[in-house]
C-alpha cells in the first residue's frame, strides 16, 4: 500500500482497521474494530484539506462558488475514482457478501474506505504529512472541478 499512497504507517493497527469493512467484522466476530470510525474522522480531515486549498488559491472565488468546486472534489464519484486509481479494494477487507473477485467495488464502499483511509493516516502522521497525501491523491480531482466549473 505505501508505493500507491506514498506512506509507511508507524501504527499498523490504523491501517489494519482502515482497511476492514463492517461487513467482515460482522462476518468473523472478535476481530476488532471495522473502518466506519475512521471514515467519520477522515471525512472531515479531507473537507479541511479540500476547502484550505481551494481557498487559499482562489481569492476571487466567493463562498458559493468554493462550496461547489469543494464538492466536486469530495463527491462520492471523485473520490470513488481516487480509490480505483490507487487499487484500494485490492487491500480492503471485505465479508462474502460484499467481495467482488474482479476488485470492483461500488463507488459507496469505495470512496468510504478512501476516506477511512485518510482518518488513518491523520491519526497516524497527523495533519501536515496528511495533507501532502490528501492533495498529491486528489489532484486530479481538484485540476477536473477547477476547469469543469
Amino acid at each position: 500500500m505505501y508505493s500507491e499512497i506514498g506512506y509507511e504507517f508507524e501504527n499498523l493497527q490504523y491501517l489494519e482497521t482502515a482497511l476492514t469493512h463492517s461487513s467482515y467484522v460482522n462476518e468473523n466476530s472478535g476481530f476488532g474494530e471495522n473502518n466506519q470510525r475512521l471514515e467519520f474522522l477522515g471525512d472531515a480531515v479531507l473537507e479541511l484539506i479540500i476547502t484550505e486549498e481551494l481557498f487559499l488559491n482562489n481569492l476571487d472565488f466567493r463562498e458559493g462558488k468554493l462550496s461547489k468546486l469543494r464538492s466536486k472534489v469530495v463527491s462520492e464519484q471523485a473520490l470513488y475514482k481516487v480509490a480505483k486509481k490507487i487499487d484500494l479494494g485490492a487491500f480492503m477487507r471485505f465479508g462474502k457478501g460484499e467481495f467482488k473477485a474482479d476488485g470492483n467495488y461500488g463507488a459507496a464502499i469505495m470512496s468510504d474506505a478512501l476516506e477511512a483511509l485518510i482518518g488513518a493516516i491523520y491519526l497516524d502522521a497527523g495533519l501536515c504529512k496528511t495533507k501532502e497525501i490528501v492533495l498529491n491523491l486528489c489532484r486530479e480531482n481538484l485540476t477536473a472541478a477547477f476547469f469543469n466549473r
